[in-house]
């Protein structure tokens, strides 16, 4: 048996393929807490791998850095509710919210392949902050001043 292994691609009409980064364990800590709805998730922040020609005509080219939205792919189901007291009497059903985010395989590596109007803005400048002076580090807090519409930190 023969597997094909994609290592390169160019999407058509209007995708993008991005990177497919996910939240660590480590980037999912506050302090000693362990935020387990971010764990393993995909990151709305990703990288350009491959643009199509329409994408490359808007600016977006590959390198650069986006914001994602992935309202688009929202999907959500109905799920029969266990260990329910109602489930003794009759069905007792709970709507599961779920993102069915379109991702190929890129030289066994996942990548998002999504479309223009997936993108909320392209990132030109951008500074990582190392930990301990953020605000969830609890080292600074947020301070608004009347006078000027600038935060304060």
């Amino acid at each position: 048996m023969k597997i094909l292994n994609i290592k390169k691609a160019t999407p058509i009409f209007s995708g993008i393929i991005t990177t497919c980064n996910r939240y660590s364990e480590e980037e999912s800590k506050h302090g000693s807490i362990i935020d387990t709805s971010k764990l393993n998730q995909v990151k709305d922040i990703q990288e350009i791998v491959s643009s199509s020609e329409q994408a490359r005509a808007r600016g977006l080219n590959n390198g650069d850095i986006l914001s994602i939205s992935f309202d688009r792919y929202k999907k959500s189901k109905q799920v029969k509710k266990q260990n329910s007291i109602m489930g003794d009497i009759d069905e007792h059903y709970d709507k599961t919210l779920y993102y069915d985010i379109p991702v190929i395989l890129l030289d066994y590596k996942e990548h998002l392949l999504i479309d223009i109007s997936d993108v909320t803005l392209k990132i030109d400048e951008h500074e990582y902050i190392t930990e301990g002076e953020g605000l969830l580090s609890g080292e600074k807090t947020l301070n608004f001043d009347i006078n000027t519409p600038k935060l304060i930190l």
